[in-house]
């Protein structure tokens, strides 16, 4: 799955079908964290697919699993509720 995802996020589009069923991922994720408190309710799915597209765009072949990793944990800090460690035990970033 991840090389088709790779694939339409390098072509610059998300087919629809695709969008769709990483959207509802996101918003199943959502839902479960921000009733357990660990994640912000103000964040929407759509806007959390959008932003892994962004990573998808944002790294190439050549970069690495290092850069994917950083900007991946970019997105889990931006959702993650206010006062929630991460999960390593560094410092909460806000």
């Amino acid at each position: 799955m991840l090389d088709t995802l790779r694939g339409s996020f390098a072509a610059g589009r998300i087919a629809p079908h695709t969008r769709e069923r990483v959207t509802a991922a996101f918003r199943t994720i959502l839902e479960s964290g921000v009733k357990a408190g660990t994640l912000r309710a103000d964040v929407n799915a759509e806007d959390a697919t959008t932003l892994l597209h962004g990573v998808f765009l944002a790294t190439v072949d050549g970069d690495g699993p290092e850069r994917s990793h950083r900007l991946l944990d970019l997105i889990a800090d931006a959702v993650r509720a206010p006062g929630i460690g991460h999960p390593d035990g560094a410092p909460d970033p806000g």
